[in-house]
């Protein structure tokens, strides 16, 4: 199986060297997957994005994942359990419990 595999840093040195806002590195993220995700699934005829850190109208990206492609975040904050929970898991709670539950049963799923 393939995947994309997301590590935000956890070093404000790394971020500063490549002019990065370490504090937005979380949502910048989650902003790049979800790009990511549309030019997968966008047509020859090119998407169009316009977020707070990215924005382009009729962009192609090829080649195309021949399959929905799996993406690893990696991380150990708290930050990290909720951004990957909200990426992979829509859900209402705010209980730690059960989005974890709700996360392993999607892993489960997926064959993660």
């Amino acid at each position: 199986m393939r995947l994309l595999t997301v590590g935000l840093g956890s070093l404000p040195g790394e971020a500063r060297a490549t002019g990065v806002d370490f504090r937005t590195r979380g949502r910048r993220t989650d902003e790049a997957i979800e790009v990511l995700r549309l030019l997968w699934s966008g047509s020859a005829d090119g998407v169009s994005y316009s977020g707070e850190f990215f924005a382009f109208e009729d962009l192609v990206s090829f080649p195309k994942p021949l399959a929905d492609l799996p993406i690893h975040i990696g991380g150990s904050s708290r930050a990290a359990a909720q951004g990957v929970t909200r990426l992979v898991v829509s859900t209402s709670s705010a209980d730690p419990a059960e989005q974890r539950d709700q996360l392993s049963a999607f892993a489960e799923r997926h064959g993660l």
